[in-house]
């Protein structure tokens, strides 16, 4: 039998399975006292890291399912820059109380310029917000870079990254990872942080997810043409 038990502050969880002990020696008629039955064996397995990671992606899902939860008739009397506040106060929201990301830029990619428009960041200077980046895997920093590829980039050493452009004051690493929308880069997501090596693979792993759903988010409020 396999069951899960959990400490009463739920900062452990532990996968239990519990088998029955064969008899290692025949019983013997002839013994004065009754043989011990019901002997068991138990195994566990400390399974706190995965249900934590289940437990966030659960979490990152539940806030996609928000984003995308607008009231549409509201939204249609709405210009263009009164529908990207209401989404971006969320995104702000998301990105803060489940990622810990609070310095970060998302650029809508122009798909006749190639240029990566701007369309919403939080703690990030001005000076960085008015660098220009095209999709190109060169002389574009790691955003222009991602948006070429398609692919995630996480740098632990801005320093130490010839791509790596202006962002954050003091900013010692980054994750940037693309904004997809059926498998076509629509963007970036780019995350910065004064620590250095600050983002893990797990945290890339989550960036993906929640971009995806800010990606169709942005898709439903038909930002995808910029104004």
């Amino acid at each position: 039998e396999k069951f899960e038990v959990a400490s009463g502050d739920g900062s452990l969880f532990l996968e239990v399975v519990v088998s029955p002990v064969p008899r290692a020696v025949p019983v013997d008629p002839a013994a004065q006292e009754p043989p011990v039955s019901g002997a068991v064996c138990a195994l566990c397995w400390d399974v706190t890291a995965s249900r934590r990671l289940q437990s966030k992606m659960e979490a990152i899902d539940r806030a996609g399912q928000e984003l995308v939860r607008l009231d549409s008739e509201a939204i249609r009397k709405m210009h263009v820059t009164q529908r990207l506040k209401v989404l971006e106060q969320k995104i702000i929201r998301f990105a803060h109380d489940l990622l810990n990301f609070d310095h970060f830029a998302v650029r809508l990619l122009d798909q006749k310029s190639g240029k990566l428009e701007l369309v919403m960041a939080s703690g990030l200077p001005s000076e960085a917000l008015e660098l220009e980046f095209f999709a190109s895997r060169d002389g574009s920093g790691i955003s222009g870079y991602v948006a070429a590829t398609g692919r995630s980039y996480l740098c632990p050493d801005v320093a130490k990254d010839r791509r790596y452009v202006l962002g954050l004051t003091n900013a010692r690493s980054s994750l940037t990872v693309p904004l997809l929308l059926h498998d076509k880069v629509i963007g970036v997501f780019n995350v910065e942080s004064e620590k250095p090596n600050a983002f893990t693979e797990e945290d890339r792993q989550f960036a993906e997810m929640f971009a995806t759903h800010v990606a169709l988010a942005l898709h439903i409020l038909d930002l995808l043409v910029m104004e």
